[in-house]
């Protein structure tokens, strides 16, 4: 759970039309220049964003480091001088990097550092050194990168103000980056007011005529413009205008405009909420063509953008310009679909031809050219080879039915034999003998395939085969022989203009006059010649017969086909021939499957006749832990990561994978079917990309009978309709503890000061009660309409899935969010100062551990923390939030949080802050929904087992909120300053009471950690122990219901036995 995402904000993850894709931001840590993420969280994005290049082979994923908030005051205001400035530094960074870009998978890293320059007139923490030293660093840079392995991409970020430009070395910097990105953006902004050269004036950010006038910049430098990637914006810069009378551009304006509830900054609206501002308020852009942007204004608010048309317009003013591409930020910023990063390639890269690379070949299929065998004469002597037969003579002065076309040309007596295909077997015969006149004419629909002199006083008889419907003939139909027996002719017709030899002899028989060839001459077909011929004679190729040395062979190696003799003094005027031999270059393309691609439809049918899960996901379930079927999950799990991770099914392969996807699960599992399952899971979750897209893929995968479930419009289990809260047990308006106070009543509304009586050791033999009261806080209905709080709501990922504790972050406009009440949240329970003080007053941790420490003074407890103790007022600092008080328990609430101190306040789904209070008492599970008579009921319930589910993901959800980044860094600030209170309170007492001198803050921590260890223990002792009994109490149910609750209780098991219920320790 990640609470700094909007609605939006995920976009880029789901994959789309960019080439490259830059991670923002890392961070250069500035004593060690190591690179690093900016949290631990962003480990699955940065790792999402690197699968994405699975889908696009040629899409590059860079590390951006920097950023203008970098080099803002604190400690990485210097880096990048100090960097650039130090050999030792750029040594600690290569090396750092360069791990940092095998870990992740990345191709490259953009620096952003905004910006060099001498700090006392850029003021940006840069020292005039900055010119030079940096385009040294960057050669240096450049040349490790080259050694790293492919992962040298480098880029750097310019800005398009002369201003700032003026401090880098653009030529020199040129040399070694391959290419700048140009922040053509935010050109004008609330910062113009005051300025003398600009002025308040209301102008788009991205003016397309302001834009030419920076490229101009470039351009007087001699920069190669195909290095130059020019910048977008999909967020529009917005003002306050002066008059609503006056919203033209020109006009005035008096401030920046309202912060948006995404964008969080006033003055800036994402596309995003730029369009949902439009369909709320029925809004018609206008446009200025001349600058390439919309401009929409209501009620005094103005903003400039650019969407799908001015977009257009930029691309063709980059197109002009002959730049290297265009960029964009963000992509983050676009709608959840994607609709501007879509449109941006299809309107602009594709319409105008600007560089994409994209895969043209069949993801699928490829292209094979298979040889289709052609007739061919055998060696003079031997048979037929295999897969062919010998052709039958079918001429008229055949001399009988079974007389086979055979041809005794220079073969001393033996014999050539015409074999053909067995499957494809032409009609042939000797054409023309008639009283010793021969007439090597072929008849119609016959060509030319050997030829005899025997009988013939004049001409030859040709060996003539039919063509028609027998590919065996192809590339022998592809070739003629040129001129006439007693004419012979080398030049070739003007169709067949190709000649593949030259012979006297012709195809074996021809005699022509001296100095004279007949030319074999063939259309020049790709996939349908005789290639690679040659004339086999005596170097070698040519093979005299041994057994009559006076003789020579006409024979071809068995691979190849005879197509022409030479049998005039080849052989020194000894009788035989030498014979052209050519291999056959006729070939059928066709589309076969990929092997890959058949192994993956393979891999996808196999693991959804079986579905497996690997053994630490299982929890025990027998047919899912066999792992022989381990390599299908592993190719099945590479498809569905692929189909979740595409924003957009137009690629082929992804269209590819979810056809091949869908047809391995349509009998079994046809809820699973794409595009529908993913639609259902966006509806039920709204984001499916807010959280490791890993864990769900794993999921699905373990438990397809659930998903498959959850996917249809009647699900058989659901805990959506579930209200926890009105089964008589969890009465979730009370969060109170079980103690009630005698002073002040123990129910009261949510948000008013909040009474707490606790008891407390009065170290003389007995125990006494005092009353402490919360600060007062806002409830939900009283939290402003635009306060960051209703940006940290928290509830359930998916209240339909039962075995799903993920939570997710939402925007609450409300009092509750679909349905459901919303509460604001302490994340320390306001109770546990009473029972801090308890406990510590008896020197014990909890009712376990008695005897941990020595007990403080009781003075201290009953008194000094209602009371200030009568000491120096130098001792109390100023008071957390605000609030000017020096009592030290009212301080010391306001800690916990209140009106003056909500930095830490969440809004939280009513049931799971109810029950987050239950698992924060863990030591009074005893009574209400986690209680054993509770339990017990609702486990052994058949006909609605939703309660027990609903209850036991409720618990570990507690935990997946406590250990969310913000909310446990939240737990931790605010637990030092409440510890910080109880000091200050600490040194009075100690101060007023020399004798009775303490120090709070090791119990303090002992105290807190002990009570986390506790609220963990119990609560994994608590789900092993009803999962136990839930288990058991189904074992042996068979039918759908049965499947689906057997399988939540392993899917929550399984959460358990990762680790899902902990909080990180790390900060106390």
């Amino acid at each position: 759970m990640d609470l700094r995402r909007s609605s939006a904000l995920w976009a880029i993850t789901k994959g789309g039309p960019e080439s490259h894709l830059n991670y923002a931001f890392g961070t250069i840590d500035p004593a060690t220049f190591e690179v690093k993420l900016a949290s631990r969280e962003e480990e699955s994005l940065i790792k999402r964003l690197a699968r994405l290049k699975q889908q696009d082979p040629d899409l590059k994923v860079f590390i951006a480091l920097g950023g203008w908030s970098y080099n803002d005051p604190g400690p990485t205001r210097t880096t990048f001088s100090d960097l650039a400035a130090s050999d030792d530094a750029q040594k600690k960074f290569f090396k750092s990097l360069i791990s940092f870009l095998s870990t992740y998978n990345l191709d490259g890293v953009d620096l952003d550092w905004e910006y060099p320059g001498p700090d006392d007139s850029v003021e940006r923490g840069g020292r005039e050194q900055d010119f030079k030293n940096f385009p040294k660093f960057l050669r240096q840079l450049k040349q490790v990168l080259k050694s790293s392995g492919g992962r040298d991409g480098l880029t750097i970020t310019l800005p398009a103000s002369y201003w700032f430009l003026q401090h880098f070395d653009i030529v020199e910097l040129e040399k070694h980056v391959d290419f700048f990105n140009i922040m053509t953006y935010d050109l004008h902004g609330a910062w113009d007011k005051g300025n003398k050269w600009l002025g308040n004036f209301l102008n788009a950010h991205t003016n397309l005529t302001e834009i030419q006038d920076a490229m101009d910049l470039l351009w007087r430098n001699n920069i190669p413009s195909k290095k130059v990637v020019m910048g977008t914006a999909f967020y529009g810069r917005a003002f306050t205008a002066t008059s609503t009378a006056c919203l033209e551009p020109g006009c005035t304006f008096e401030s920046a405009a309202n912060m948006g509830i995404c964008s969080r900054e006033n003055g800036i609206l994402l596309n995003s909420e730029i369009m949902d501002i439009i369909d709320e308020k029925q809004l018609t852009p206008k446009l200025y063509k001349d600058a390439a942007v919309k401009v929409i204004h209501w009620e005094n608010q103005w903003v400039a953008y650019d969407d799908e048309e001015t977009l257009e317009l930029k691309a063709q003013f980059a197109l002009g310009q002959d730049l290297g591409g265009l960029m964009v930020w963000a992509v983050s910023h676009d709608m959840p679909n994607g609709r501007f990063s879509n449109s941006f390639y299809q309107r602009t890269v594709n319409r105008h031809g600007m560089t994409s690379k994209r895969r043209s070949n069949s993801s699928e299929y490829i292209q094979v050219k298979k040889t289709i065998d052609q007739c061919k004469w055998t060696n003079c002597g031997q048979m037929c080879p295999t897969g062919y037969q010998a052709v039958l003579r079918t001429d008229k002065n055949r001399h009988n039915k079974e007389e086979l076309m055979l041809d005794t040309t220079a073969c001393d007596g033996n014999l050539h034999t015409l074999c053909c295909p067995e499957a494809s077997m032409p009609t042939c015969g000797w054409y023309t003998h008639s009283n010793s006149r021969c007439d090597y004419t072929c008849p119609e629909g016959m060509v030319e395939v050997g030829s005899t002199q025997g009988g013939c006083h004049k001409g030859y008889q040709a060996a003539c085969c039919t063509v028609k419907a027998t590919n065996s003939m192809d590339a022998w139909n592809s070739c003629v022989w040129a001129g006439e027996s007693d004419k012979c002719q080398a030049s070739c017709p003007i169709l067949q203009k190709f000649p593949q030899v030259f012979s006297a002899s012709g195809s074996g028989a021809v005699r022509c006059n001296k100095n004279e060839a007949r030319g074999y001459c063939c259309f020049d077909d790709e996939d349908n010649k005789w290639t690679d011929g040659e004339w086999h004679k005596f170097d070698g190729l040519f093979v005299q017969n041994t057994d009559k040395p006076d003789r020579c062979s006409s024979d071809c190696p068995s691979d190849m086909y005879r197509l022409a003799m030479q049998n005039e003094g080849v052989c020194k005027n000894k009788p035989g021939a030498m014979s052209w031999c050519a291999y056959n270059g006729r070939y059928d393309t066709e589309w076969q499957e990929r092997q890959n691609v058949t192994d993956l439809k393979s891999a996808l049918n196999q693991y959804f006749q079986s579905p497996t899960c690997p053994n630490d996901q299982s929890g025990g379930l027998s047919t899912r832990a066999e792992t022989s079927n381990a390599k299908a999950r592993e190719q099945t799990q590479k498809v569905l990561l692929a189909i979740l991770s595409a924003a957009y099914y137009n690629s082929d392969l992804i269209t590819s994978y979810i056809s091949w996807w869908n047809d391995a699960v349509k009998d079994n599992y046809p809820n699973l079917q794409f595009p529908g399952f993913k639609s259902e899971l966006e509806a039920q979750t709204e984001n499916i990309y807010e959280d490791s897209l890993d864990e769900l893929a794993d999921d699905i995968l373990c438990y397809p009978e659930s998903y498959n479930d959850l996917a249809n419009s009647r699900p058989i289990l659901g805990c959506n309709l579930v209200d926890e809260c009105t089964d008589g047990e969890s009465d979730c308006s009370n969060e109170e503890w079980d103690e009630k106070c005698n002073e002040f009543p123990s129910l009261e509304k949510r948000g008013p000061s909040r009474s707490y009586c606790f008891l407390y050791n009065n170290q003389i033999g007995g125990s006494g009660q005092t009353t402490i009261r919360s600060s007062e806080y806002d409830s939900i209905n009283e939290v402003p309409a635009r306060s960051d709080i209703r940006l940290r709501g928290v509830v359930y990922r998916n209240r339909a899935d039962c075995a799903n504790s993920d939570l997710r972050v939402v925007y609450i406009a409300q009092d509750s969010y679909n349905g459901r009440r919303m509460h604001v949240e302490h994340i320390p329970e306001l109770f546990t100062e009473g029972l801090f003080l308890s406990d510590i007053s008896y020197g014990r941790l909890d009712g376990n551990t008695p005897n941990a420490f020595t007990p403080v003074p009781a003075g201290f407890v009953a008194d000094a923390w209602m009371n200030r103790p009568n000491v120096n007022a130098a001792i109390w600092g100023p008071p957390i939030g605000g609030r000017d008080t020096s009592t030290p328990s009212e301080r010391i609430f306001e800690a916990y949080g209140s009106t003056d101190n909500v930095d830490c306040f969440f809004l939280l789904d009513h049931y799971l802050n109810f029950m987050k209070h239950r698992v924060w008492n863990w030591r009074r599970w005893n009574r209400g929904p986690l209680a054993d008579s509770s339990m017990q009921r609702h486990i052994t319930n058949m006909a609605d087992p939703d309660q027990a589910l609903s209850r036991l993901r409720s618990v570990i959800s507690v935990f997946r909120y406590l250990d969310a980044e913000e909310v446990r860094r939240c737990l931790v600030f605010q637990y030092h300053d409440i510890v910080n209170e109880r000091w200050t309170c600490n040194r009075a007492w100690n101060a007023a009471n020399p004798t009775q001198t303490f120090d709070i803050r090791p119990i303090s921590r002992m105290w807190m950690l002990n009570h986390i260890a506790g609220m963990i223990r119990t609560s994994t002792d608590f789900m092993n122990r009803w999962l136990d009994a839930m288990e058991t109490h189904w074992q042996g149910v068979t039918g759908p219901l049965a499947v689906r609750v057997q399988q939540d209780i392993q899917r929550l098991r399984a959460q358990v036995r990762n680790g899902a219920i902990n909080i990180r320790l790390d900060g106390f």
